[in-house]
């Protein structure tokens, strides 16, 4: 052989194996679960210590004095039915507010808890009934564990669904790390803000997890359409809409939020806007019809009680 000449590969096979050696090795890539099990775990994380803890003050509304959750299965339909402050006020509950509160979901799993408490712990009295619920938070069947860590697990999965959310409408920055990431950094401070230790510590506010985990799904079934033009993904979210809606009456406040999401992050036409909204005020009707029918309170009536209206006992 020439000198000065370098030795050629004798074939392809050869050539390929001196580019795979002389080449660099890859950096090392997270998998792309890997963001949500950090996000997942850290919200658990933050909320694991009030596993431990009792009732608050409003639990006793919602769960430990309220006749209908202590049914269980069978207040099922009364939650559906009735003003929520009336399983624990009487009937002098429909009219406490302006406008009476229906969140019958959030009861809902609530009396399911209870109910499933009773049979772990071996009640034997069959379907409840006024005469023989148990009162107060010494009750036995009550299971507060098992009430915190429902809540917990809903407000993890909300962080995972804001997640997934952001990165489908936020751009994309090229070899940008997840954890330096816009929707992780968003996300995670979300999951930390303080704002939300009311809801998540305090079994009651479990309705505001509800409504805000239901709320981004039927959010996030705007942005599939936008994204792929289905149909099929407006009526899924008009689904969850209605039982974000269920849940708790501050899931209306999506629709503005839904279109402002159109306007600065997506290019669709106005004729997508209608048909949008059109879609999601069909729950919407039919929540408010519900709501008018089985709450006394008229949204013009002034509560009775100073607590609820501060203006109660003043004068002109």
């Amino acid at each position: 052989m020439a000198k000065g000449k370098k030795q050629q590969p004798a074939n392809k096979q050869q050539a390929a194996s001196v580019v795979q050696t002389t080449s660099k090795k890859p950096a090392f890539q997270f998998p792309n679960w890997t963001p949500y099990l950090i996000i997942f775990l850290f919200s658990i994380m933050l909320y694991s210590n009030t596993l431990w803890n009792k009732y608050a003050i409003d639990d006793t509304i919602v769960l430990t004095d309220n006749k209908f959750t202590k049914k269980g299965f069978d207040g099922i339909k009364d939650l559906f039915t009735h003003d929520m402050f009336e399983g624990f006020f009487g009937e002098r509950g429909a009219k406490l507010v302006s406008g009476g509160r229906y969140r019958p979901l959030s009861m809902v799993s609530l009396a399911i808890e209870y109910e499933i408490s009773r049979r772990i712990k071996g009640d034997k009295r069959g379907a409840i009934t006024d005469k023989n619920i148990i009162m107060g938070d010494q009750d036995p069947y009550l299971f507060p564990f098992l009430d915190h860590a429902v809540t917990i697990l809903l407000f993890a999965v909300t962080g995972l669904v804001l997640f997934y959310l952001l990165t489908l409408i936020l751009p994309k920055k090229k070899n940008t790390p997840f954890y330096l990431s816009l929707p992780f950094i968003i996300t995670m401070l979300y999951a930390a803000h303080p704002m939300h230790t009311e809801a998540v510590a305090n079994v009651k506010g479990r309705d505001e997890v509800m409504c805000m985990l239901f709320s981004l799904l039927a959010l996030l079934a705007t942005v599939k359409y936008a994204k792929t033009k289905k149909m099929v993904h407006l009526i899924w979210g008009t689904l969850i809409f209605f039982v974000a809606l269920m849940s708790k009456e501050n899931a209306i406040t999506f629709f503005a939020v839904i279109p402002l999401t159109y306007y600065f992050f997506t290019d669709l036409k106005w004729k997508d806007y209608a048909i949008t909204l059109g879609l999601y005020a069909i729950p919407a009707a039919i929540f408010l019809l519900l709501r008018s029918h089985y709450t006394q309170a008229g949204l013009e009536q002034d509560s009775p009680e100073i607590l609820n209206n501060p203006f109660l006992l003043a004068t002109t």
